[in-house]
Order: structure tokens, then sequence, then C-alpha cells
């Protein structure tokens, strides 16, 4: 997927957005259509595995699962593009951490 195919500028690989996911589980949409997960960023860590799902449900295609055990300050540079949406599933003892993406 090119830049002109989802009429987004993609500038750089950080994100030009970004959502705070709580440790513990839960399921959160943090873009609906086309994007990209740029990078994960650690803030709590976990000993559990998150998902994040080119959809806008915790279901579909995964486009990535983090490691199981993370620590804080640890930077995930995922790079994927999504075409439906990014959510993002975390588990009971998954980490606190940011999603940053366009």
């Amino acid at each position: 997927m090119q830049a002109g195919q989802i009429g987004e500028l993609l500038i750089g690989t950080a994100g030009q957005f970004s959502a705070f996911i709580p440790t513990g589980v839960s399921t959160n949409t943090v873009k609906r259509g086309p994007g990209r997960v740029c990078r994960v960023i650690i803030t709590g860590a976990g000993s559990a595995s998150f998902s994040i799902f080119d959809n806008t449900a915790a279901s579909g295609n995964v486009i990535y699962t983090s490691p199981a055990t993370t620590s804080i300050g640890q930077i995930l540079d995922v790079q994927v593009p999504a075409q439906t949406g990014i959510t993002v599933v975390n588990a009971a003892s998954g980490p606190a951490f940011a999603v940053s993406f366009n």
C-alpha cells in the first residue's frame, strides 16, 4: 500500500497519531479505515503478549503480536499497513503502552 492509495501522506516512521493502551484486558480500536501501525512504546512492563488486528474488531487478520515479556522503555518498530482499521487487544498481564500510527 502506498501513501497515494490511502489518501494520506506518510512522513517518517514514528507515526502522526498515538493511542495509549492500559495494562490488563482491553480491546481498543484506535483507527477506522486504512492506515499504518508505526511503533509501540512500552510504558509499563508486562508478562503477556498483545495483538494488533487489521480490523475494527478483535478478529480477522493479526498484523502484529508482541513478545510475551516486555520492559519499560522498549520500542517495538512495527511498520505494517492496515486496510480496514487498527484494533489493539491486550491481555490480563499485558503491558501498558502507546501505539503510534498514521
